[in-house]
């Protein structure tokens, strides 16, 4: 049995309470539409949809932190002496989109929740996310032009890549992993 909360219900609710994701996807979506795209500048901080910020504060299990990782990149200065910090926009709008819709297919298809993952620039524009046990691990890498997006995984002896990463795909590999 599923029970519904309002939004605003789970998203003051501490740790216990679980977000549905798919009301989390809903808000998203909602929200996308208001959405500003960063100004010509690209020195300037770049907007950060509502949807974006709702989901990285809701306290959904991991999801809300993997998210809120998303954002302090996308927030971040454009680059240091590293390279590139602040990914290009359609690295992160496919990152956002694959978690938040992996999350829902996790939790659909899977009866799992998302695990616990870290984010983090390529310094050339991309996006890596990684999740990293002791036994198994997975990454997804988004490079900037979004196009050669990949997935690799690790169990034990056994690793390989995906090249057609989706959401569903995102989401059976990320059942090896246990927090």
């Amino acid at each position: 049995m599923t029970t519904t909360m309002s939004y605003e219900e789970n998203a003051t609710c501490s740790t216990g309470c679980g977000l549905d994701a798919e009301i989390a996807r809903a808000r998203w979506q909602q929200n996308k539409t208001a959405d500003e795209t960063a100004s010509a500048d690209k020195s300037s901080t770049p907007d950060v949809s509502r949807g974006v910020n709702q989901i990285a504060v809701a306290n959904i299990k991991d999801l809300s932190a993997v998210v809120s990782q998303l954002r302090s990149l996308w927030l971040s200065p454009v680059e240091d002496h590293r390279g590139k910090l602040r990914p290009v926009e359609d690295a992160f709008k496919q990152a956002v989109q694959l978690i938040v819709d992996g999350a829902i297919a996790l939790n659909n298809n899977h009866d799992r929740l998302m695990p616990h993952g870290y984010v983090s620039p390529d310094f050339e524009g991309g996006i890596r996310i990684e999740w990293v046990r002791p036994l198994s691990s997975i990454h997804l890498v988004i490079p900037a032009d979004a196009t050669e997006t990949y997935l690799y995984h690790e169990e034990g002896d056994v690793y390989g890549t995906d090249d057609d990463v989706t959401a569903e795909g995102l989401a059976s590999r990320l059942q090896i992993i246990n927090d």
